[in-house]
């Protein structure tokens, strides 16, 4: 039997053998230098004529239909993917166009290929056509471009024929046949080949179900699966490991695909019944309760579910269903892959809408505009509510649609003058853009809601006599300029009747509600479910009726798994010394890489089991050196980029700080070519990496200039965010050219750079085309682009003889040096924070990245990082420590701090579920870093209980003491009552005055010291009043720092700006100066304990609030929040507080005991000279300043 099938590649048809006359009259390697660059004559792009006679040979008119056979479409299809192996994206988008272009034969060609394939007996010639067909319509080229997509889904589309995709299947049905009698009547040696088409034949099967929907339902599709599952298991043996498991993953992810649009018709026909909610009794203890029938937004499906509440979901009285994340608890869906996706979503809503629904159903039970916005809010601290609220306008706008402008009553705090308007609304947190915003107006008559985004916030007065709105005005009221969050027909007629009829409602304000950071994580996860595969699901999730077992070690990453492969860890290695590492044997390399780099031995074991599992936790206790390491492994994975062929590494942080922070690590150690993809960054370096920025250098091809010409007007905004966006990734894509080398050879080898310059010393320029590829040449058969630059390649050796005679290099050599140039220039690294990530799924997607590092994870949901686990990652690496603070949530009833949230868990990471395990799945190996270089022993001491294993490093033993202090560590013990509010003010926080005062003194007199600098000295406390308060009381010596999650929190709990420069609840309270936010290094640093995990400071005060009878703790009482205020102090730290109300909580026992053993703490002398101060009218802070050691003995 012919194997000509399996070799590939475009055919020696007519269009290449004339392509390859003309490069011959071109000259070869015996050409000068002034034929090759002086004489001005026109050349054409390489490329330029495959594509040109491939199309020739489609174009309707030229060849009939009817010509059509299976030898026309074998030639057809080799050409066209000859056309997408060019290093050209033109081309390719071009060559994408024109198949589905009327005037072309390239659908018709579809069906001919599916027909002919499907009807002929002829296994080798069947095989010989299908697979570059099959080649192409799977070539990255084309799936991995967005600007494409919708020309790829017609081709799937008519690749189906009838909706059902009768046509498709039958296909795949006979390749599957085929395949199974070659492998039948050939040697071992053909698995190879036998595989390569089976993997081809299931992504084109993926591509088709995730394109076609209905076909899943199919009653042939499950059987074809089957054949090709069988057909794994024989060539098994001979393929390679990695191969064989690919194989096996595709098939189950197909199956999976399948299986979810079965069962998902099954609970649709089940809920059909279900009028009602209903208990169904099951074996579990507890009942199971199901969904569906409580309101016309609780369907079973979560892909049906809207993403904001209905009208009937907030008047709702029925217990929303919220399934329990405990996995022996009964759920309707018995599958844990579908059964964690929906869980995920339903309580992630919950969490965003909850406070949401019970706002509006509050304002709907009442007539909304007759209510004073105070009542209304009194009980949700995140909403803020104007009366009063009408649509004064409505118009379109070229770059968002049809917007409206709403104006309203202005707030108590923003009736003053003009000016202060501006400063108050420019400073307020209030009304963003792009915070979702809801009109509600409730009457005898009728009762609406609309949800609208707010599109600008002004406070400029309105010019050119166009429609705009302004929050500053002295004879009219103030105004912001909105849009539909959902728009449908239905939003819309809403927003025209509302208009319309001059309707006057109350606008609700959800503090920091941003639909771009929740809705495109509810969507993916939508998706997910449709998609029915999670990735590493294998290692994050239990099977079927699975019970706990020890799991065997976790396999390296595919793309390790090659024979041979080798990281390579020369790039962290002291001068360079050469250390290889195989990811399947590694527990000896420890020793050897502690020797020769600067890690200490816990940072060596995470960074080797790092890059020796394809899901990999690593856990770094405080001051260990989590971001040391993170840096070290994208070092090292970069060093080994090419051979393992990884694409961009994306780096996930939580925070813009923490994105900026890891990002300025990489640039320190020389890494360069990284893209940020987030907001706010505070780092100027940064500033040329935004993605906003290197977004302007980024060019368009024509097809891409055509789809955005024709739809520039309406869809200008769209267009932008879909197809803009994405070009700084894809630009180098396009493969080589002068315009996007030039500056790079210049810079690197002038030698190389002169001669391909298009216009020489004496003026003359060369004319006709890209100078660089006319030097390149078409590219050699033998060297696709897909496969990426030969392993064998001496590039330093090719470098150096194109720098004596550059035109004396083979065409194979020329091209190997141009892919090791763009591989150089292409980008290492994609920044991002998870709320970015979300807002950038769909292009991240394209981006095929394989390795995925998240920085911070126990800070992250779930449902976040599963927005990470796209299906083309090989290699999830987590950094991060369960023990510290654990992802914020809005819903404190789904927390796992309280009684109820034990059933939900929604602030429980992926980190922290995998590294503790649950039932029905062990623990995941956990590689904890054990070396801390933060914190002198006394303190490092108190969190040993959290750490038993954790070890001190020689540097911390010799840190100095706090200067002007008699210890480094103290805990100040008193029994002054917290502050009772007796105002009736909004704010549901804590304060004691009597440990303001203290802080004060107690920081006044360290600065005083002349040894510190205002930044070296941080003071912490659990709660925003105390955060207030401080901040009010420090103002009169320092410029304070707050990070923007502590100014988000205080508007939050409701501390308003009230136009003097500080924050206080509805007070217009005088202020001896303003404050402004300054750069860190100006300034004192002053937080919240949940917003300073990660930092760090020299010295530390502590005021931990609570004091009161009933030995009420708040929020120190669970152990992560106690372990991050213990664990950020260098040189020293002194808690103020009443040991009293925290004894009872045991980390706080065994913390005051400690201190006890080693008397630093003290309260009597402080009461003594308390009561001094009292009788004579002093103060305790002039007390302190005058003998703190006294004080603090």
């Amino acid at each position: 039997m012919s194997l000509s099938w399996r070799l590939g590649g475009p055919a020696r048809g007519r269009g290449n053998n004339h392509h390859a006359g003309r490069q011959r009259g071109r000259g070869g390697r015996g050409a000068s230098r002034h034929q090759e660059i002086n004489r001005p004559v026109v050349y054409e792009l390489p490329g330029h004529e495959q594509y040109f006679d491939w199309k020739r040979s489609i174009r309707r008119g030229v060849t009939s239909p009817d010509c059509l056979d299976q030898g026309t479409c074998l030639q057809l299809w080799q050409e066209a993917l000859a056309v997408l192996n060019i290093d050209s994206q033109e081309f390719q988008q071009n060559l994408a166009r024109d198949l589905v272009d009327d005037d072309f034969l390239g659908l018709e060609s579809v069906i001919m290929t599916a027909t002919v394939c499907t009807k002929s007996s002829d296994t080798d010639k069947v095989l010989r056509t299908v697979k570059p067909f099959l080649q192409v319509i799977t070539h990255p080229a084309l799936l991995d471009c967005i600007s494409v997509d919708s020309f790829v889904g017609t081709i799937y589309r008519v690749l189906g024929g009838k909706a059902d995709g009768e046509q498709a299947i039958a296909l795949f049905r006979s390749i599957a046949r085929k395949l199974a009698a070659h492998a039948a009547s050939d040697t071992a040696t053909t698995a190879s080949p036998v595989s390569e088409m089976l993997s081809l034949t299931l992504k084109a099967m993926y591509e088709f179900l995730a394109r076609q929907p209905k076909a899943r339902l199919h009653d042939d599709i499950t059987s074809v699966v089957e054949s090709m599952d069988g057909l794994a298991d024989p060539i098994a043996p001979s393929c390679p490991g990695a191969e064989s498991h690919s194989i096996k993953a595709q098939i189950d992810v197909v199956r999976r695909k399948i299986a979810m649009a079965t069962s998902r018709l099954v609970r649709e026909e089940s809920a059909g019944d279900v009028a009602l909610p209903y208990r169904v009794r099951s074996a579990f203890p507890k009942e199971m309760t199901m969904p569906g029938g409580r309101h016309d937004n609780d369907v079973a499906d979560i892909a049906q579910i809207q993403i904001l509440p209905t009208y009937l979901e907030i008047m709702s009285y029925e217990e929303e269903y919220l399934p329990s994340t405990d996995l022996l608890q009964p759920h309707f869906l018995q599958d844990p892959v579908q059964r964690h996706i929906d869980a995920s979503f339903r309580l992630l809503r919950h969490d965003i809408f909850g406070s949401v629904k019970d706002v509006l159903s509050e304002l709907l039970s009442h007539d909304g505009s007759q209510h004073e916005p105070r009542a209304l809010a009194k009980n949700d601290m995140r909403a803020h509510t104007y009366s009063q609220a009408s649509i004064q306008h409505i118009f379109i706008s070229e770059k968002r649609g049809l917007e409206a402008i709403v104006s309203f009553v202005a707030p108590q705090q923003a009736r003053k003058s003009k000016a202060e308007q501006r400063r108050w609304w420019t400073e307020s947190s209030r009304l963003e853009e792009g915070s979702l915003v809801c009109f509600v107006s409730a009457n005898a008559r009728t009762k609406i809601i609309l949800f609208v985004e707010v599109v600008v916030k002004s406070t400029e007065d309105a010019r050119g006599g166009k429609p705009t709105s302004s929050l500053a005005f002295e004879k009219s009221s103030p105004s912001i300029t909105v849009k539909v969050a959902t728009s449908n027909r239905d939003n819309l007629n809403l927003l025209t009747r509302i208009h319309g009829e001059k309707t006057h409602g109350v606008l609700v304000d959800f503090h920091n509600l941003i639909p771009a950071t929740f809705d495109p994580i509810l969507r993916n996860l939508q998706q997910m479910m449709g998609e029915g595969q999670v990735r590493f699901q294998q290692w994050i999730l239990p099977k079927a009726n699975s019970t706990a077992v020890e799991y065997a070690s976790i396999p390296p990453p595919m793309y390790a798994r090659r024979p041979g492969f080798a990281f390579n860890l020369g790039s962290i290695t002291n001068n360079g010394y050469r250390v290889a590492l195989k990811p399947s044997d590694w527990t000896g390399s420890t020793q050897i890489l502690e020797a020769h780099t600067t890690l200490d031995r816990g940072q060596c074991h995470g960074l080797l089991a790092a890059l020796s599992r394809e899901y990999a936790l690593i856990q770094g206790p405080p001051g260990t050196g989590k971001s040391y390491v993170g840096v070290q492994l994208v070092r090292v994975l970069l060093d080994n980029k090419d051979k393992a062929r990884l694409g961009p590494i994306l780096i996930i942080c939580y925070t813009n700080h923490a994105l900026d922070q890891f990002l300025m690590h990489l640039k320190e150690v020389g890494v360069s070519r990284l893209i940020r993809i987030g907001g706010r960054s505070a780092t100027p370096e940064l500033e040329g990496n935004n993605l906003r920025v290197v977004n302007k250098d980024g060019g368009k091809t024509r097809v891409e200039s055509q789809i955005l010409g024709k739809s520039y007007g309406a869809l200008e905004h769209c267009m932008k965010t879909a197809g803009n966006t994405l070009k700084p990734l894809h630009q180098l894509r396009k493969g080589p050219s002068w315009s996007i080398l030039a500056t790079y050879l210049l810079r690197k080898s002038s030698n190389i750079h002169r001669p391909l310059e298009p216009e020489d010393d004496e003026g003359w320029e060369t004319v006709g085309g890209d100078p660089l590829m006319r030097w390149l040449g078409n590219r050699p058969i033998e060297l696709p682009a897909e496969k990426g630059l030969r392993q064998d390649v001496d590039i330093a050796a090719l470098t150096r003889r194109a720098e004596q005679d550059v035109h004396g290099l083979t065409r194979e050599e020329r091209w190997n040096l141009a892919d090791h140039w763009l591989i150089e220039m292409r980008t290492d690294v994609i920044g991002i924070t998870t709320t970015a990530l979300a807002r950038n799924i769909e292009m991240l997607r394209h981006v095929r990245s394989r390795v995925v590092i998240c920085e911070e994870a126990a800070e992250v949901l779930e449902p976040h990082i599963m927005s990470a686990l796209m299906p083309g990652v090989e290699h999830m690496i987590q950094i991060g420590d369960h023990r510290q603070l654990r992802p914020q949530i809005n819903n404190y009833s789904l927390s796992m701090e309280s009684g109820s949230g034990v059933a939900w868990q929604l602030d429980r990471s992926q980190f922290e579920r995998r590294a503790v395990g649950e039932p029905g799945l062990s623990p995941a190996p956990v590689a904890q870093l054990n070396v801390q270089r933060r914190m002198r022993p006394e303190i490092s001491k108190l969190i040993r209980s959290v750490y038993p294993m954790l070890e001190d490093h020689e540097s911390v033993k010799t840190l100095p003491g706090v200067v002007g202090m008699r210890h480094n560590l103290f805990w100040l013990d008193h029994d002054h009552v917290e502050d009772v509010r007796d105002d009736g003010s909004r704010v549901r926080s804590h304060s004691n005055q009597w440990e303001v005062d203290m802080a004060t003194g107690l920081g006044r007199h360290l600065v005083r010291q002349g040894h510190y600098s205002a930044t070296d000295i941080a003071l912490l406390t659990p709660y925003t009043g105390q955060l207030q308060k401080l901040r009010r009381s420090l103002a009169k010596d320092f410029e304070i720092f707050l990070s923007d999650r502590d100014l988000d929190t205080l508007a939050a709990d409701g501390f308003e700006d009230s136009g003097n420069g500080l924050l206080s609840p509805n007070t217009l309270s005088p202020a001896p100066r303003t404050l402004q936010k300054k750069q860190l290094i100006q300034t004192l640093r002053l937080a919240t304990v949940d917003n300073f995990q990660g930092e760090e400071a020299k010295v530390f005060i502590v005021s931990l609030v609570r004091s009161n009878p009933a030995r009420k703790v708040g929020f120190l009482r669970t152990e992560n929040r106690i372990n991050v205020l213990l664990s950020r102090a260098q040189h020293g730290m002194y808690l103020i507080g009443n040991s009293e109300t925290y004894l009872h909580v045991k980390m706080w026992a065994d913390v005051h005991g400690k201190l006890a053993y080693a008397d630093p703490v003290g309260n009597s002398t402080a009461q003594k000279e308390a009561a001094t101060c009292n009788a004579t009218g002093g103060s305790i802070p002039a007390v302190i300043d005058a003998r703190p050691c006294a004080i603090l003995t």
